[in-house]
């Protein structure tokens, strides 16, 4: 490690930078990345600091207490970026905090305080960016009573609204292309996990977009499974009765698709799906007969 910091000390410049990146996301081992931290942690911009943090999230997601040290070292670099990060940078440092489950006030705060001012600005936020908030927002109030730490409960309401209905917005434009079902699957399952309803109509343009035939065909079983048990919570708790076409119903909750969960899916998935289907109130289809155009009455005869 020595040579290597005394090899990459001559590198300047945006060689440097791109080194730098590249060795955060090769590292293997939580202490691997805290040793990158230690030495290079002076030179980190933005996008180190945020590539830093999700590499936390993804090397210690099964012991989120082992990366608190290094979680509380970046926090430390992250306030003095925070000014000039742009907003994938916010999304997966928030991304990482609510999978490591990091409960500084300050952080969370001051973090969704800057997404939220660069999703105002139109400064090239993304659906995913969106989803990845709401996802870190749902994650860290899951072990935190349903709270964010440094967002009052009206704050918090707010916000994930806004998100919500960012999310309507790209899910309904004709470029639709740019979402996709883990970003909606994500943003419905945020709001159901938060219990926020930001709306019918934001809610049913997302259940819409999610259950469109070229979208719904592409979605990965875990997408489907989460999006019935979120619409299930949605309705339950938060009073939001979705107005979906039988059709559609049909492409969520039809034999194929359950039987695609059932044999693909994590244990998990499989039960949020047998909750949704106890709780979820569907119109009926129409059985054939009702569907039939009724028999003519027979002619009278007369006497």
């Amino acid at each position: 490690m020595q040579m290597l910091s005394y090899c990459l000390s001559v590198v300047q410049g945006p060689q440097l930078a791109k080194t730098i990146n590249s060795m955060l996301r090769s590292a293997e081992s939580l202490p691997e990345l805290a040793g990158i931290v230690d030495d290079w942690g002076r030179s980190f911009d933005p996008i180190h600091t945020a590539t830093a943090f999700y590499m936390s999230g993804s090397l210690a997601q099964r012991e989120p207490a082992a990366a608190k040290p290094l979680l509380d070292k970046l926090v430390r670099i992250w306030d003095q970026l925070l000014p000039a990060t742009g907003p994938q940078a916010l999304a997966n440092a928030l991304w990482a905090c609510g999978k490591l489950q990091h409960t500084d006030a300050a952080f969370w705060s001051n973090t969704v305080a800057e997404f939220m001012q660069r999703l105002q600005q139109r400064d090239d936020v993304t659906a995913q960016n969106v989803s990845n908030v709401v996802h870190a927002l749902a994650t860290i109030g899951v072990v935190n009573k349903n709270a964010v730490p440094g967002l009052s409960r009206p704050v918090l309401v707010e916000i994930a609204t806004d998100l919500c209905r960012q999310m309507q917005v790209f899910a309904t434009h004709p470029a639709a292309d740019a979402v996709n079902t883990q970003d909606i699957s994500n943003t419905l399952w945020g709001c159901a996990k938060l219990r926020v309803n930001p709306g019918t109509a934001a809610l049913n343009s997302l259940l819409q977009a999610m259950t469109r035939e070229r979208v719904i065909g592409d979605a990965a079983v875990q997408a489907v499974s989460n999006t019935l048990w979120a619409v299930s919570e949605l309705q339950q708790e938060c009073g939001w009765h979705p107005q979906l076409q039988q059709r559609a119903w049909q492409r969520l909750l039809g034999e194929q698709q359950l039987v695609r969960i059932a044999k693909t899916d994590k244990t998990q998935g499989v039960s949020n799906v047998l909750v949704a289907l106890a709780r979820l109130s569907v119109p009926a289809a129409p059985t054939a007969a009702a569907a039939a155009p009724a028999p003519a009455p027979a002619p009278s005869i007369s006497q």
